[in-house]
């Protein structure tokens, strides 16, 4: 079914209003007015209930969409911290935590800059 252009559901509402609006107008007015019949395709359409079941499928893959999103930004903010960690790592790695290491790194300095 067509949503838009010539006999779509968007014309077929908007005629229905237009109609509904005319017979306000008429209705003060003695007699009868000729209201707006939709389409038979249309009519299906809405009695079948298949613009609800669009709604719903719509509605299901927009949380199939959304719950991706969030486990990329879960993938991405899991990454982002263990290259942050590795990153700490390698740079404390080297780095000497006591008295006997400090002393070790500076031999193995001196003995570089003496040609050993």
């Amino acid at each position: 079914m067509n949503i838009i252009g010539h006999g779509g559901l968007n014309e077929v509402s908007r005629k229905t209003c237009k109609s509904l609006e005319a017979a306000v107008a008429a209705s003060k007015n003695p007699g009868n007015i000729a209201y707006y019949e939709p389409p038979e395709q249309t009519k299906k359409v809405v009695k079948g209930g298949e613009l609800q079941k669009l709604q719903k499928q719509i509605n299901s893959i927009q949380k199939d969409i959304d719950q991706c999103k969030q486990e990329i930004l879960d993938i991405f903010k899991t990454e982002t911290n263990r290259i942050k960690e590795q990153s700490l790592a390698s740079s404390t790695a080297n780095t000497p935590t006591n008295l006997k290491q400090v002393r070790r790194v500076i031999d193995l300095s001196m003995q570089k800059r003496k040609g050993f």
